[in-house]
Parts: structure tokens; sequence; C-alpha cells
């Protein structure tokens, strides 16, 4: 639903490792028979298990994001709500009180927990996700407002009114995506970039590790933000407007 990151993260990534085989040491399972005749050509048996081909280059990656666990979906709530606090949909459904990043959390209390099993995270918690696969399953959040000791304060916090706004936002924002997303595409839901965090690349590492060469899709909701997308490939499939804030869903 919506992105938190800036213009440096869209450089290109640098590889990790990179094993440059003609130039390193064979493998020390590498099994070498060198000719008897100078003029023979040189057999080289290689461990195929190791090393693919020995004239290429390999570039490994490791991974930086896992999926979070239940006992973490607080956590990650709450840094959605303090990341996203100064987007202007939250504004619009909430009122500026001593409340309001704590309404931001409880919304995001649901949104997470109906996620859950595709949000990820890296280490320590400065990048957090929600990108969600053909095959990936909701759970709905009913059984996480079923508790009381989780609802009650929710509702008391929340509101009617902005609950209803929030309804109302939900199925704008379906009714967008059904029209433009394929049934092979990837949603991109939420992507959350700690401030002290950026210019690591993270947002084009997520995209790498999470999305591939996969077709892809998203909202936003800033221009900046679109621009940014587009640098990564994404292209603008249509712009709305929910009560004045701006809506942008976006492919690749």
């Amino acid at each position: 639903m919506l992105d938190k990151f800036n213009e440096k993260d869209i450089n290109q990534s640098q590889p990790n490792k990179i094993i440059l085989s003609q130039n390193a040491k064979q493998d020390e399972n590498a099994k070498i028979i060198m000719p008897q005749n100078a003029n023979q050509e040189k057999e080289i048996e290689i461990n195929q298990s190791k090393v693919n081909r020995i004239d290429q280059i390999q570039i490994e990656r490791p991974r930086i994001l896992q999926k979070i666990q239940e006992k973490d979906f607080k956590k990650c709530a709450y840094i959605l709500a303090e990341n996203f606090k100064d987007y202007p949909l939250y504004s619009l459904l909430f009122k500026r009180d001593k409340n309001f990043v704590k309404k931001i959390y409880y919304t995001f209390c649901c949104e997470v927990y109906d996620g859950l099993d595709y949000t990820y995270a890296n280490a320590d918690f400065s990048l957090v996700t929600t990108v969600k696969r053909p095959e990936d399953i909701s759970r709905g959040y009913k059984s996480l407002l079923a508790n009381p000791f989780f609802s009650i304060p929710f509702f008391l916090t929340v509101g009617n009114k902005a609950c209803k706004l929030g309804t109302e936002y939900s199925q704008f924002c379906q009714e967008a995506i059904e029209k433009y997303i394929k049934p092979q595409d990837i949603y991109l839901k939420n992507i959350c970039i700690d401030p002290k965090a950026r210019g690591k690349k993270l947002l084009q590492k997520t995209l790498y590790e999470l999305v591939g060469d996969r077709s892809s899709i998203l909202e936003t909701h800033t221009k900046v933000n679109m621009s940014i997308y587009e640098h990564l490939g994404f292209t603008l499939m249509c712009e709305r407007n929910f009560h004045g804030v701006d809506h942008f869903v976006m492919r690749r």
C-alpha cells in the first residue's frame, strides 16, 4: 500500500562476492591431468557440485530478508506506523492528537497480522516489507479482533468513523488493483526502510530477493516515490484520488 525510501536506494547494488574462476586457484577437489605431450590438449575435471563452469564469473548474494515470526508482528506494526505517520492518508483517516501514531499502529497491527505469512524483515528490522506472491494466502484478522485484549483498545483508540473510512479506502484500493493485476503478479504491499538505513540499496535488494524477474504490481501515494519506481522499471497504470489523497498503481 505504501512505501518509504529515498533516491539513494535505487542505485544498482554491487555483488557481495565475486569469484573470478579463470584467475582463481583451482578448487581443492579438482583433478587436473596434464598432458604427457606438450601438443596434446589439457584435460581438466572439475567437481561440478562446487563449480559449474570454470570460464564464467559467478556472483553470490546472501539473503538479507526472512519471514517475520508471529511474536514480531506488533513490532513491525510499530515500525510501519512510525515511518508512515507523515503520509497524508493517515491525516485523512485520523485526527492528529496525542494518540495519532497509536491509531496508525493499531491499523498496521491488523494489516501485518493479515499478511503474517508474507511479511519479511532484515536482521535489525531496518527494513520491513509485505510482498504477496500469487500462492500466498492471507490469514485475515478476525482472530486478532476476537481477542478482547486487542479489540477493545483498538476500537476505543481508532474509533468507528476512522474504521468506516478505512474500510472505504480498502475497497477503493482493491478496485484499482483488480483492474490491473494479473494472476502471475507479485503484489508489493508495503516497503518500509528506516531513514538511518537508507542509501544501502535495500530497496533494490528487496526487489531482487523477493520479486526477481517476475511481474509485479504496487501502489504508492507520492510523485517522488512514483519517479523512483519508474527508475526501477515500473510503469504507471492509473492515477486516482481518494478524498484528496493521490493514489498511483504501477506495474513492472
